[in-house]
């Protein structure tokens, strides 16, 4: 039994580096939107640790697999659970510093006060070091290997790019990030909250597109099958699916049946990758994010059984949302 949680890491100081294990522990992770729900749901604080260790020492759900699933448990664990994750930490603390700091001026802020800090490291975090400076990222999309690289991969696959040739929801992200600094330079801390609900689904955006792909990929497949696809079908349906548990359980339970085997013998995607693509519909309002986000790949359509149906007189859509933040700073959103 490892008595310091941090001895493992290198010998690195936590507070100089952060390591991934450090983020997948971090405790200011309780305050983040959504953690509630995965911690329910996995019955682990350290869900996403617990996952990486045990895969890496080859003991818990994917114990005796093939070494190519468990790399793709790692992989996917570390970029669509723990980093996904972290930011909506960052995002809960921009805005709670926001909040609790009256600063007139974001030229007055002190470094110490930590606003503009967590904000850039949302941006650092979501797009990564690897995407280089051009408006988008990276033109070769194997390049990063962030949420921004993802979406950016899924785009093409679904599409869903911009006539920049880049994801349309990491415009939209794009976007936000720069009117979230114009929030905090003008302290409205409540638009501020509200531009960091947007972000935090937008990245659920290219996490759902990697279940449907996987949905298509999967159909007729048995679980007990050593292919990789496999395993990256199951990770990404278990990074998505606490999260739809809180908005519609019903639609958590299709993608369990059909994404997350409890036999080895099971057929995959009983129900088709259609239905799997379906289940994004019953958040799609509460998201403020139209399924035209999601797009189309093969068969799949995720807006063939759409009708919108807001949940309350004050819901807006996500283009009008966007378009009364964005005017603020002067950008319009691109699409």
């Amino acid at each position: 039994m490892i008595d310091d949680y941090y001895a493992d890491d290198d010998e690195v100081l936590n507070d100089k580096y952060l390591s991934l294990h450090s983020l997948a522990i971090d405790g200011s992770r309780d305050q983040a939107l959504f953690y509630g729900e995965f911690i329910s749901y996995f019955d682990d604080p350290n869900y996403a640790d617990t996952i990486v260790r045990d895969t890496f020492d080859n003991t818990g759900r994917w114990m005796n697999k093939p070494r190519v699933q468990r790399a793709a448990v790692i992989r996917v664990t570390l970029q669509a659970k723990i980093m996904y994750m972290h930011i909506l930490s960052k995002l809960n603390q921009a805005v709670s510093s926001c909040v609790s700091r009256a600063v007139p001026r974001i030229d007055n802020l002190p470094e110490d006060e930590g606003v503009i800090d967590a904000w850039d490291e949302v941006a650092a975090f979501i797009i990564g070091s690897l995407e280089g400076e051009e408006i988008g990222g990276s033109s070769d999309f194997n390049d990063g290997t962030s949420l921004w690289g993802l979406a950016n991969s899924r785009a093409i696959e679904f599409g869903r790019t911009n006539e920049q040739g880049y994801a349309i929801s990491n415009a939209a992200i794009y976007n936000l990030l720069l009117a979230g600094k114009g929030k905090i330079s003008a302290q409205s801390c409540a638009n501020l909250d509200r531009t960091a609900f947007g972000i935090a689904h937008l990245l659920f955006i290219p996490l759902f597109q990697s279940v449907v792909k996987y949905a298509i990929v999967n159909q007729y497949e048995i679980a007990s099958s050593d292919d990789a696809d496999i395993a990256l079908g199951e990770t990404f349906a278990n990074s998505v699916i606490p999260v739809l548990n809180h908005y519609d359980p019903v639609s958590a339970r299709t993608l369990v049946d059909n994404m997350v085997p409890t036999d080895e013998f099971q057929n995959l995607v009983q129900s088709g990758p259609q239905a799997v693509a379906d289940a994004f519909l019953a958040v799609a309002d509460d998201f403020n994010i139209e399924c035209e986000y999601i797009g189309k790949s093969y068969e799949v359509d995720a807006c063939r059984h759409y009708q919108s149906v807001l949940k309350s007189s004050s819901a807006s859509r996500v283009s009008v949302v966007f378009a009364g933040i964005l005017s603020t700073v002067g950008i319009a959103l691109l699409m």
